[in-house]
């Protein structure tokens, strides 16, 4: 069976996520940074492969994706999920 270089990745990135959550205590907060740098890697992949390949219109995409998500932070410091 042949695998593809992305789906390589997500194993290994799960793999590695097994480990950190049980070496360290603060794994759980640098697996989620380690997920957000593999999904930012894949939307520039994803971006560039539809012909997207200017760097700064990649960055606005995300920042604009980013503001929406900030913009669901209530007054109290915890999230609206409601629109999830």
């Amino acid at each position: 069976m042949k695998i593809t270089k992305r789906q390589l990745r997500r194993i290994i990135k799960e793999e590695k996520a097994k480990l950190m959550s049980k070496a360290h205590p603060r794994a759980t907060a640098d697996n989620a940074v380690a997920g957000l740098m593999f999904s930012l890697d894949e939307y520039g992949m994803a971006r560039a492969a539809a012909g997207v390949t200017d760097a700064e219109t990649i960055r606005q995409e995300i920042m604009a994706e980013l503001e929406a998500w900030l913009s669901d932070a209530t007054i109290d410091g915890t999230l609206d999920t409601s629109r999830w």
